[in-house]
């Protein structure tokens, strides 16, 4: 009995460990188009289709299990006649409609050397109450925006992985 008990312990121990092995290493993703990498704790994933979180992102990762979830939507800005000043006043706007909510509290910041504004808010998607920010960056050929969201109960647990995952947002090409 006691020699079970003892295994059963060890097996606990050793499982524990593992797992939070796993949430420590990172892996980096590649964007679709691989003109952006991203890195993330190994327990997220990129989604199982293309377009399951939205049609037209260049980035889409999950951490099914504790429902955090990011896309990123990158947009060439060659393509685009306007600023910056003004792609975040479009994207700003735009959620803003998409999500019923006034974002306001824009934070300037500074995501791996490019200028970036980000709002954090909460809001509802179904029944759920959701912890989302949104972010826009400018890098040397790209604007981007992040969305990057959970379930609101998980708030202040995951503050600093969300920032750390964001940090490491870069352009590769």
């Amino acid at each position: 009995m006691k020699k079970r008990l003892l295994l059963l312990i060890l097996i606990l121990l050793f499982t524990g460990c593992s797992n939070q092995k796993l949430i420590d290493e990172n892996k980096i993703i590649k964007s679709y188009d691989e003109s952006f990498e991203i890195t993330v704790p190994s327990n997220w994933n990129v989604v199982d289709n293309k377009g399951d979180l939205n049609d037209v992102a260049n980035i889409e990762l999950s951490n099914k299990r504790n429902q955090k979830y990011l896309i990123a939507i990158t947009e060439s800005k060659e393509d685009l006649d306007m600023s910056f000043e003004e792609y975040q006043e479009t994207i700003f706007t735009q959620h803003e409609s998409n999500y019923d909510v006034k974002l306001t509290n824009k934070q300037d910041t500074e995501i791996n050397g490019n200028k970036a504004k980000y709002v954090e808010f909460k809001t509802k998607f179904k029944s759920t109450n959701v912890y989302m920010r949104i972010y826009t960056i400018e890098s040397q050929n790209y604007y981007s925006q992040i969305l990057i969201w959970t379930t609101y109960s998980q708030k202040e647990l995951v503050q600093k992985e969300f920032n750390k995952i964001i940090d490491s947002y870069k352009e590769t090409k």
